[in-house]
């Protein structure tokens, strides 16, 4: 794997509960987004929100089931649960606190 898709990937990691824009990885690398978006198509098939996006999800869905809404946005970095609940919906086709109450989409 590339050695920049790597440091994106562990920086993404560290920081995905306080960093959510494109902008801020590719700046920690040296780069400008374009450029990290396309290193991303290129090497993973989907962009770089997509891959932070992804990592958000994923720790949201592990979240909801035994955290409140309110928990959930605030571990993740969200400004409201209005906002986590926009991303949440955007991303999986249903509203968190479905997810929350039903733990599927």
């Amino acid at each position: 794997m590339n050695p920049e898709l790597q440091r994106l990937l562990s920086l993404i990691n560290q920081h995905y509960r306080t960093n959510h824009t494109v902008a801020f990885y590719a700046d920690q690398l040296g780069m400008k987004p374009v450029p990290l978006l396309r290193l991303c198509r290129s090497e993973l098939g989907v962009g770089a929100k997509s891959i932070i996006s992804g990592k958000l999800m994923e720790r949201a869905k592990e979240l909801l089931p035994v955290r409140t809404a309110e928990q959930t946005a605030a571990e993740l970095g969200f400004r409201d649960v209005t906002a986590l609940s926009r991303f949440f919906k955007r991303n999986a086709g249903c509203t968190a606190t479905y997810f929350r109450k039903t733990h599927h989409c």
